[in-house]
């Protein structure tokens, strides 16, 4: 009886060591993005006997790519890199944290989308199982920011023809779309002291790799509706404007 009883113990001791270390191993691949996420409920799952083979071979990988920042009005894509050896796997992705609740969209399949309604920072989890007993997951860091309004940036420069045309630019990130007005003031300067201001200046929009976007020369000639009720609409009918 006590043989038997030492042998037992033996036994569960070296159980116990194979699950400590096989525990450790399988961690730093699968939670390695996820050093301030806790995982209640993880089974490492031990082979019966050394001539057996795994009980999941084949098991999924999956990786949640990189974090992001994004402006409140934006859409976060979240898309993960799945490997399925054994194939027939389920992806679930979801909000592991966050200041408030998201509207996900397609979150079973690899590429899900993600809407805000407040700034902040989310994390979210992406899990893909083979349906047997392996489970891969990963995590990804959303950075909202706050809705920022930019009122005004002008430039004040001098303005001749040909090669000595004013350029200035300006970049909209991402693809969300945003209000601009462009403004091009001449006679409206004179009132601030400035001489020899354009009498009748003119706007050329363009993109970055030179393609004419729109132009406008007198502001009443087009979207003077839209100009007139946005607050800015120049003092002088000669003075240019594009929307």
């Amino acid at each position: 009886m006590a043989k038997r009883n030492a042998s037992s113990r033996r036994q569960q001791r070296r159980i116990f060591l194979h699950l400590r270390v096989a525990g450790r191993s399988l961690a730093s691949k699968l939670f390695d993005h996820l050093a301030t996420v806790s995982i209640d409920n993880f089974e490492v799952i031990q082979t019966t006997g050394p001539a057996e083979g795994p009980r999941s071979p084949g098991a999924p990988t999956v990786n949640a790519g990189a974090d992001q920042v994004i402006g409140i009005d934006d859409i976060a894509t979240l898309s993960a890199t799945i490997t399925a050896p054994s194939g027939g796997a389920t992806t679930s992705w979801r909000l592991y944290s966050g200041p408030a609740s998201v509207l996900l969209t397609n979150p079973n399949n690899a590429t899900a989308t993600a809407s805000f309604r407040s700034p902040g920072i989310y994390t979210f989890i992406v899990s893909e199982s083979d349906n047997v007993h392996a489970v891969a997951y990963d995590a990804v860091i959303v950075k909202v920011m706050p809705r920022v309004w930019m009122v005004n940036i002008s430039t004040r420069v001098g303005v001749g023809t040909g090669q000595d045309v004013a350029i200035a630019g300006f970049i909209i990130a991402r693809d969300s779309p945003k209000s601009v007005m462009v403004r091009a003031l001449g006679p409206t300067l004179t009132g601030f002291g400035i001489a020899a201001a354009l009498s009748d200046p003119m706007v050329d929009l363009r993109d970055g790799a030179g393609n004419r976007i729109a132009t406008n020369d007198n502001w009443k000639d087009s979207q003077q509706q839209a100009i007139a009720e946005s607050g800015f609409a120049p003092s002088n009918d000669l003075e240019a404007v594009i929307v």
